[in-house]
């Protein structure tokens, strides 16, 4: 059975931003599948790869505060 394998970044890229929305597919049963794109939403949105660095960064993890 083929398994997908998922890449954990811990950089500042676009993969990894509050403002990136990851764009997926239906596989096979409904399952989603993550493409190698999405877009972001800052300053307006515009199509992005996850490995792309930008200035309007911000951290997905963390909260507003910085927390």
């Amino acid at each position: 059975m083929k398994q997908i394998r998922y890449v954990v970044v811990e950089r500042e890229c676009c993969g990894t931003c509050l403002h990136y929305h990851q764009h997926y597919v239906l596989a096979e049963r409904g399952r989603p599948y993550p493409l190698w794109y999405g877009h972001c939403t800052a300053p307006r949105s515009k199509r992005r790869m996850p490995d792309e660095v930008c200035e309007y960064w911000k951290c997905a993890d963390k909260d507003e505060d910085g927390a």
